[in-house]
């Protein structure tokens, strides 16, 4: 018996090893993954080593408060600007725009510029749009260092890049003139609903040196571009209204239109125009407009909205004001948001006999550029798609419907 089992143990020994039974090997213990203060020793480390990516990245830990960091703006600039002397791009656009804004830095905006163009001459694509929207701003603009920004940034189809490329291409600033190409881009900036782009075709089309003579076009223009918040062309469209050009004559509403001027910024060039205006016409009383204007608690209850969103509960109780808030909250501007930025808006517009809304006017929109007037108007879209319009055409016909909104971060 045990010399049978050692001869089978020897043969089992000697046996090839493609005949052996594979052995099980256990696993090893997975490892654990590192914790947040090993992650950021590891950027810690890449960043001193002189990796702008790192460098960048750790910024980001001060700004989403990660890694067990509290959020700190002033700390996480100090990393953007490390990781933009390291000359990345992405770095160098958040460092100018940080400059611009004053979040975590003192606020400079010459040294945002000289930083959008480090950004712009690497291709980063928010940074050329903005060399381009700087460099043709002011009274120190640079239309022949912008054009090539511009050029790019409008062939990627962006609104404020299309308008200022019209503009170098109708007047030959920085490149040679084309004016047929120049009004295509205008054209395309307008139909993006850009305001600056909207006023220009206006004045184009109401000087008729560029293109056949034609007010009643002008004036849709001028009335998209004050709806956007323009007050050059809230000026054009009170001039044309009081005089007949491309609609009927209208003193009273142009007197509206030029209070609102006075009303909206008294020391600008176009409200010094409107009160020229008024005294012009000592006998138009501005408090005049007082019985004509609206605020949203003053629309009668009865007379508010079809149930567009009809799961909200606020149509059960038919509560105006109750439905602009719920409009409110549901339109704050994505950018705003990111950014941590706090905003208002306010505009008014009148109400036509068929129970519509015309002649609207953005008022105020701060800070500007991050699209609270937008927000505010869009408002306004929803009111009329959704209200009653019987009910609007009897009892607020001529009335003007005023709204103010501000946006807050919690």
């Amino acid at each position: 018996m045990t010399r049978g089992l050692t001869s089978l143990a020897l043969a089992w020994l000697l046996a090839p090893a493609a005949a052996l039974p594979a052995l099980a090997l256990a696993d090893p213990p997975p490892k654990a993954p590192p914790t947040p203060q090993e992650q950021l020793a590891d950027l810690n480390a890449k960043a001193a080593s002189g990796d702008a990516q790192a460098t960048y990245d750790l910024a980001q830990v001060y700004v989403d408060g990660m890694y067990g960091q509290k959020k700190n703006d002033q700390t996480a600039a100090q990393w953007v600007a490390k990781a933009a002397d390291l000359g990345l791009a992405e770095a160098q656009a958040d460092y100018a725009h940080r400059l611009e804004t004053g979040k975590g830095v003192k606020a400079d905006t010459a040294a945002a510029l000289t930083w959008w163009l480090k950004a712009a001459d690497q291709g980063q694509a928010k940074a050329v749009l903005r060399a381009c929207e700087r460099l043709t701003q002011g009274p120190d603009a640079d239309w022949t260092k912008a054009f090539s920004y511009c050029d790019t940034a409008a062939n990627a189809g962006a609104a404020t890049a299309l308008y200022a490329r019209g503009v170098a291409l109708t007047q030959g600033l920085g490149t040679a003139a084309d004016p047929a190409s120049g009004l295509k881009d205008l054209d395309a900036a307008g139909d993006k609903d850009n305001s600056a782009a909207l006023e220009a075709l206006g004045v184009i089309y109401a000087d008729g040196k560029l293109v056949a003579q034609d007010y009643k076009q002008a004036l849709s223009y001028f009335r998209r571009a004050a709806a956007r918040g323009d007050r050059d062309a809230v000026l054009h469209m009170a001039q044309q209204i009081e005089t007949g050009q491309g609609t009927e004559a209208d003193p009273e509403e142009a007197a509206r239109l030029y209070d609102v001027l006075l009303r909206a910024n008294p020391k600008d060039g176009d409200a010094v125009q409107a009160k020229a205006w008024f005294d012009a016409h000592p006998k138009v009383r501005r408090d005049a407009f007082a019985d004509n204007i609206l605020k949203v608690s003053d629309v009668a209850r009865d007379t508010i909205f079809y149930a567009v969103d009809n799961d909200d509960p606020r149509f059960q109780t038919l509560d105006m004001a109750g439905y602009f808030d719920y409009l409110s909250q549901n339109s704050y501007p994505g950018e705003a948001q990111n950014d941590g930025v706090s905003g208002m808006a306010a505009a008014e517009c009148r109400f036509a006999a068929s129970g519509d809304f015309y002649d609207c006017v953005l008022m105020q929109d701060a800070p500007p550029g991050y699209g609270f007037g937008s927000a505010l108007m869009s408002i306004f879209d929803r009111l009329g798609q959704s209200g009653n319009k019987t009910d609007w055409a009897k009892r607020y016909a001529g009335k003007v419907l005023r709204l103010s909104m501000r946006w807050k971060i919690n």
